[in-house]
């Protein structure tokens, strides 16, 4: 009889740390964030490929943001989401792939990112054509998409460099 009791109290006990671990239940009160999230946001606005701006772009809007803890972005107790910057351009005209790359790519390239893919929705009038990049940042992954799309106020370009949690990932070509 003790024994069945003590193991149904040790499978309780698995089950409700496996939630806590898995739906972040206890993020106000247990969070280990990474101490470099601010230095990678920095990193981030200084990289070439983050200062490249459309030529007929108006910038609407620019962010950076550390997801510490915040379970609604990937963050759990023992591995918080990590940083990401993004800039927002307003722009008369969606851009094609050929554009994208001819305003985005030699600059990622001279920076040390690598083309890692590439979307094109083509003639869709809800069409979304993007290039990805990917960079080693020390031993953190950093992924980088251009993407030019419609946006409630008309076309838009978003360049967006976003760390990865994970860390000694590489990129492949």
């Amino acid at each position: 009889m003790r024994i069945g009791i003590s193991a149904v109290v040790i499978a309780a006990i698995g089950v409700c740390g496996w939630f806590v671990v898995v739906h972040n239940a206890l993020a106000p009160l247990l969070c280990f964030t990474a101490g470099e999230q601010g230095a990678m946001v920095e990193r981030f606005e200084e990289d070439p490929l983050y200062s490249v701006m459309p030529e007929d772009g108006r910038l609407s809007e620019e962010k950076a943001t550390t997801y510490d803890c915040d379970n609604g972005h990937g963050g759990s107790p023992t591995t918080p989401q990590f940083a990401q910057v993004t800039r927002l351009y307003t722009v008369p005209a969606m851009y094609n792939l050929a554009q994208l790359h001819g305003r985005f790519t030699q600059a990622a390239t001279a920076a040390g990112w690598l083309k890692q893919g590439e979307r094109d929705d083509g003639d869709d009038p809800a069409s979304f054509v993007s290039v990805q990049y990917c960079k080693l940042f020390g031993e953190r992954v950093a992924d980088a998409w251009v993407s030019s799309r419609r946006g409630l106020q008309g076309p838009e370009i978003e360049v967006m460099l976003d760390a990865r949690r994970e860390d000694g990932l590489l990129c492949s070509a």
